[in-house]
């Protein structure tokens, strides 16, 4: 019985591991879509300039993100980007 607990426990934190990454996912898209627009309605040079780093460390932290999904089997297609 205890072996079975144990079983379901640690199902139960993988299935949260996947849902916390697949949240973190949402909010960088988010993030990077945001910062786009901002890039978009700018013409200030300093403001396009820390735009454009910030869109990088976004990229940078979404492709991490994107690696470990696929290394734990998560679904990711609905959050490829071009």
């Amino acid at each position: 019985m205890t072996k079975i607990i144990e079983i379901f426990k640690h199902k139960k934190e993988e299935n949260t591991d996947k849902e916390d990454l697949k949240c973190e996912l949402f909010m960088v898209n988010e993030k990077m879509k945001n910062r786009e627009r901002e890039f978009n309605m700018t013409d200030n040079e300093d403001l396009l300039e820390a735009l454009i780093y910030e869109q990088k460390a976004l990229q940078s932290r979404y492709s991490f993100l994107m690696k470990k999904a696929r290394e734990t089997g998560l679904e990711v297609d609905f959050f490829d980007r071009d």
